[in-house]
């Protein structure tokens, strides 16, 4: 189950038609000091309010709590609400950076939409003709009309859009290598890596491939196997630091012997 937590929220009956449209927006309660399971606590009050608002998701670092029924009209975007999915992401104010828990979350749901029909690519502006993709709500004729700016510069549009692709999620997995320098690095077996997410190097771990403790992005042990064949992919691309992976770089080369 994508949920984490389920409320009924405010909403106006079933949709006349299946939307294409996903529009993205952040909470902005305007309070400097909430928290971020604060700044959740307060949106979902203000979702089951008759005098609030509403979306089908809001996200934070840690949750995804649904609101209202894909099935079922959300109130997020007034007149464009009968033509769209909402998707809200807890930002107390316009400054507050987005967390890898954010973008975590963010993607098993576009990836749900896009399931659902929503195309994988953000939109510059929607004026709610029959489009199909993401779009910010400041980049509504809606939104812009009501001097909305959210989500904001803080919401890294391309990165959300890339983990929608399968495959460039594959691409942006391996973010980087890291190789201790001597000799030392030959023998031991293996290699430093880190990666983007701590699904990844879940999988990893469990194929076998890695081993080690702490943050998914700091540094961890990677069987020597597999750094050869990364190392093999690189010199089968010339040399250097090209594997064909995009974010992705060795530092330092040499197989075991």
């Amino acid at each position: 189950m994508i949920a984490t937590q389920q409320i009924a929220g405010n909403n106006s009956g079933p949709f006349l038609r299946q939307p294409k449209i996903v529009v993205m927006h952040s909470t902005r309660s305007g309070q400097v000091n909430f928290s971020d399971s604060q700044e959740l606590g307060a949106t979902l009050n203000w979702f089951i309010n008759p005098e609030g608002a509403s979306s089908h998701w809001v996200l934070s670092e840690l949750e995804r709590v649904r609101v209202v029924k894909d099935t079922l009209i959300a109130w997020h975007s007034t007149y464009l609400n009968g033509r769209s999915w909402g998707v809200e992401m807890t930002q107390p104010t316009i400054d507050r950076p987005f967390t890898d828990g954010h973008y975590a979350n963010a993607a098993l749901i576009g990836q749900n939409y896009v399931s659902l029909g929503v195309a994988p690519v953000w939109l510059d502006y929607w004026d709610g003709d029959d489009g199909s993709g993401f779009v910010a709500h400041e980049d509504t004729i809606q939104g812009r009309q009501a001097g909305k700016s959210d989500p904001g510069p803080k919401f890294d549009r391309a990165r959300f859009i890339s983990s929608l692709n399968p495959e460039e999620e594959e691409d942006m997995k391996l973010k980087f290598i890291q190789a201790p320098e001597g000799p030392e690095w030959a023998t031991n077996g293996t290699i430093k890596m880190g990666v983007t997410s701590p699904q990844i190097k879940t999988d990893l771990v469990n194929l076998g491939l890695a081993e080690g403790a702490g943050l998914a992005h700091d540094p961890f042990p990677v069987a020597q196997e597999f750094a050869d064949w990364l190392i093999d992919i690189a010199a089968a691309s010339g040399g250097g630091t090209s594997t064909g992976f995009p974010d992705f770089e060795i530092i330092g080369t040499a197989k075991a012997k």
